[in-house]
């Protein structure tokens, strides 16, 4: 009763018999427009971000990160590493905000029930190396051996499969697939005779005497590689945040392209590489793939979509455009700031 009270007195209460209407107006406005001040207010500025691997692909957020882009933006952002299955099922239970899995996790949980969505797509093909011991020469040379992948339910596995299909095996029937935790010491003790590897990985291999039989991203595989993916809830819930977080990441993106040394330098931090010469390469490999204005990638997620429908009945009957929105991308880019970053969409 007390506060209803001291509402109606209130001039927000005020009739306009009590008040000119020039002042009734006024605050008729100022009321108005209480619930998207309270709104705006809400909006959440501290955000959890995990990032998947030390891989470039990882890459962009971290250079938001550590350039103070995000901080430009209002937001405090803290970056934790987890592999991309658990943090999707952290993005899902509320305990992070953002994740940088683009892979097949994600629809994985959507299939289950849960709301997680692609909102970046900034890379459509995957970028890994095959590497294999030095006694392998031809992709013939791996039938009846075991190739490693991170996981056995990841982006690894699924391409992986793609590869060796791809070279007329037959996947677990001609090659074994084996998941491990570290490839490349596990190649090392022949335990496993081929991984894929991106950069800078792969070229750290390369220089250990390993072999690369090819570039997945030269094999026409069209796959949701690298982006970010949040939830339903929390766009609908923190439309500006997210907007600010995209305005962020493609800044990121901007210095990754146009400031090498800087990029190089925090790539250096989160891959804990050292030797500048891999760096190097590996910085140009991902120069050639980045996408300016990183629309999530629908067919890369139909991609996801056929592989998991060999084992998940739910995935034959999925519309990838259930996983995907591309509102807030375009909408940075309908503001002009991808224009004045790179000079042309691309």
């Amino acid at each position: 009763m007390m506060a209803e009270t001291v509402w109606r007195k209130s001039p927000c209460f005020a009739g306009p018999g009590s008040r000119t209407r020039a002042v009734w107006a006024l605050f008729t406005s100022f009321c108005a427009a209480l619930p998207l001040s309270l709104a705006l207010a809400q909006e959440k500025r501290d955000l959890r971000v995990a990032y998947v691997s030390p891989s470039i692909s990882q890459s962009i957020n971290w250079i938001a990160k550590e350039t103070g882009i995000f901080a430009r933006h209002g937001l405090n952002v803290e970056l934790i590493y987890m592999s991309g299955g658990k943090s999707t099922q952290a993005l899902v239970a509320g305990s992070i905000d953002f994740s940088s899995n683009a892979g097949p996790p994600f629809v994985q949980a959507g299939l289950a029930g849960a709301d997680p969505v692609l909102i970046v797509s900034s890379i459509t093909v995957p970028i890994f190396s095959v590497i294999v011991r030095p006694e392998i020469s031809r992709p013939e040379d791996l039938k009846s051996k075991t190739v490693g992948s991170s996981g056995l339910n990841n982006l690894s596995y699924f391409i992986t499969r793609r590869v060796l299909k791809n070279w007329g095996f037959e996947p677990d029937k001609d090659v074994k697939i084996l998941g491990v935790a570290n490839r490349l010491a596990t190649l090392q003790q022949n335990l496993i005779q081929g991984t894929l590897l991106s950069p800078p990985e792969n070229f750290a291999a390369l220089k250990m005497g390993f072999k690369s039989l090819g570039e997945v991203a030269e094999m026409e595989i069209q796959y949701s590689y690298a982006g970010i993916i949040t939830t339903k809830r929390f766009v609908r819930e923190y439309p500006d945040t997210t907007l600010r977080f995209i305005r962020s990441y493609i800044e990121g993106l901007a210095v990754y392209l146009k400031d090498k040394d800087t990029a190089l330098r925090v790539v250096q931090k989160y891959s804990r590489v050292s030797d500048r010469a891999v760096l190097e390469e590996a910085y140009q490999v991902f120069a050639k793939y980045w996408r300016k204005t990183p629309l999530p990638d629908r067919d890369g997620v139909r991609g996801i979509i056929e592989d998991l429908s060999l084992q998940d009945p739910k995935a034959r009957t999925a519309d990838a455009e259930n996983f995907i929105d591309p509102t807030f991308v375009r909408r940075v880019s309908q503001e002009g700031l991808i224009d004045k970053l790179f000079g042309a969409k691309k």
